[in-house]
């Protein structure tokens, strides 16, 4: 054996038996693989500055869509009492608003301005009083301890999960829920990024990881898998298909790049079925997976 296949042996070894660092390679080539596109494509934008716009309607709480996870969160123990809850990365609030109609307060931490702009209006026309927003991120907030942490669809790109998963159980005095999808949403697209890109997809973290990693922590934490009505692979219309699958992929406009563009139009002339009065991308019924502890 070389130098270089023992190292690459080590390498594969630390990944194999070291969760934190399995998580940290996992991100690092996802978002090496992200960069060299935006490169390419020469997208310099804020991610959810754009996808406030595009998708803000998906990210908003609605009273209206089915929210599997939101029913069991509003059933738990720790929140049916009535405490205080802190949101980390709490979005347009999906979570915060709803549950700040059952718990006493409600602390929302969120970078993003995009994002804290649509949660002010809907607090706003919710009429609550009891909803703070802090504007940071979670490795820079500073807030007080809550009876309840929740972080919903947050976890999966953050590149270093240590020191983030430990700041979400020291401010918990009494449960913390994480909230994280439990398989890839790009699934149904992995073949066709290796096309476009050349490379294998570089798929995100999940729950799976998660849960390794806590337990590296020695955080005991419990999983339930919730299955989530509807699909993001649902479409009115074809064009919306194909807005979806280009932004999936990291895309530019149409035209940048037509061998890209050939391929994606391959795919949906494939893929894309109708589904009653709209169409769909076959795909994996989406789960949701909700990881939990209790406080000592």
């Amino acid at each position: 054996m070389t130098p270089t296949e023992a190292e690459g042996h080590a390498g594969g070894a630390a990944l194999a038996d070291d969760a934190l660092a399995r998580w940290r390679w996992l991100i690092a080539r996802r978002e090496a693989a992200i960069a060299a596109i935006r490169a390419r494509t020469g997208d310099r934008g804020d991610y959810w500055t754009a996808r406030a716009g595009t998708h803000g309607r998906l990210l908003r709480a609605s009273a209206a869509a089915p929210n599997p996870v939101l029913d069991l969160l509003r059933g738990e123990p720790a929140i049916v009492a009535g405490g205080t809850l802190l949101d980390v990365g709490a979005g347009a609030g999906r979570f915060a608003i709803p549950l700040a109609r059952i718990v006493r307060e409600v602390t929302a931490v969120e970078p993003s301005a995009a994002l804290r702009a649509l949660l002010r209006e809907d607090v706003a026309a919710a009429g609550l009083s009891n909803l703070r927003i802090v504007e940071a991120t979670w490795e820079g907030a500073e807030v007080a301890p809550a009876e309840v942490v929740l972080c919903a669809n947050v976890l999966t790109p953050i590149a270093d999960a240590g020191p983030f998963l430990r700041k979400l159980d020291a401010r918990a005095t009494r449960a913390v829920y994480v909230v994280l999808r439990a398989a890839p949403m790009d699934a149904p697209i992995a073949d066709l990024w290796s096309a476009v890109h050349g490379a294998p997809y570089p798929r995100e973290t999940t729950h799976a990881d998660a849960y390794a990693a806590l337990d590296a922590l020695g955080i005991a934490a419990q999983v339930r898998i919730v299955p989530q009505p509807g699909s993001i692979w649902r479409f009115d219309q074809p064009e919306d298909a194909a807005r979806l699958v280009r932004d999936r992929l990291w895309l530019g406009p149409a035209g940048q790049d037509p061998r890209a563009d050939a391929l994606v139009d391959d795919f949906l002339a494939t893929a894309l079925e109708r589904d009653g009065d709209g169409w769909r991308i076959p795909a994996p019924l989406s789960r949701t997976a909700i990881i939990s502890w209790e406080k000592a």
